[in-house]
């Protein structure tokens, strides 16, 4: 009993750093390879900063095109999260 409750420690901690650093953190800014015939300008990559974070969903949002927002329309689109949020999470 006391191996196995030693083999389980070890293994946590050997593992556990690899799924800590798998944790986001808002303002974090990543790129993205994006399809550009979906893109109004014909991107293939986009530069993204993480908005908002819930327990099923990570925010990215394009950093040029939040840019051109106003501070109104941004706080539009931080209150749209959490409806957002709310109606994927409850199905």
């Amino acid at each position: 009993m006391f191996k196995k409750f030693i083999f389980i420690i070890v293994i946590i901690v050997i593992f556990l750093p690899l799924f800590a650093n798998a944790q986001e953190n808002l303002g974090k800014v990543r790129s993205f390879y994006i399809e550009s015939s979906y893109d109004l300008t014909q991107r293939d990559q986009i530069t993204a900063t993480l908005r908002k974070i819930s327990p099923q969903i990570y925010y990215y949002i394009d950093d040029s095109w939040w840019d051109d927002l106003t501070t109104e329309e941004q706080d539009t689109v931080k209150r749209s999260f959490n409806s957002l949020t709310e109606e994927f999470e409850s199905r």
